[in-house]
């Protein structure tokens, strides 16, 4: 950002990424505002993108909650590692099936779109409350709807 340069960046970082069933299509942020919180503060425009098709390329067939209640997802929860190393298992990533009985993704079509750019600079210093970085939450998602 100091050199001005364009930042790509997944807010939901592993959790949006390893969905358990059920959760296709579901943005999973968690109230994480730290992307909005730098782009305001350097002034960035947040410029909304998102894909359509991809997950319908892999079934999820054991995720975090299944890993969680086996007696190992017990032993790493009961021991600590669970909480200080995979926040609370959130980032095991799921057993997936793609094509045939593997982990390689059916060909499926994919739909790709951008959204209207977000100027952040007239937000600049009015990052310290979760309020602002929601309404930009709130005018992503509303820009993605194209």
């Amino acid at each position: 950002m100091r050199q001005r340069e364009n930042v790509l960046v997944f807010p939901g970082g592993a959790r949006e990424v390893f969905k358990r069933k059920g959760e296709s299509y579901r943005l999973l942020w968690k109230e994480r505002y730290g992307f909005v919180r730098l782009a305001i503060e350097h002034g960035y425009t947040i410029t909304p993108y998102a894909t359509v098709g991809a997950e319908e390329s892999l079934d999820v067939v054991l995720d975090a909650g299944d890993y969680m209640r086996s007696p190992v997802g017990r032993y790493l929860t009961s021991s600590g590692i669970a909480e200080r190393h995979l926040r609370g298992g959130e980032e095991l990533p799921p057993l997936v099936r793609g094509l045939a009985l593997t982990p390689l993704p059916r060909p499926e079509k994919m739909y790709f779109v951008v959204g209207k750019p977000l100027d952040m600079r007239p937000y600049r210093g009015r990052t310290k409350t979760a309020g602002h970085c929601a309404a930009c939450e709130t005018g992503w998602l509303a820009s993605s709807k194209a």
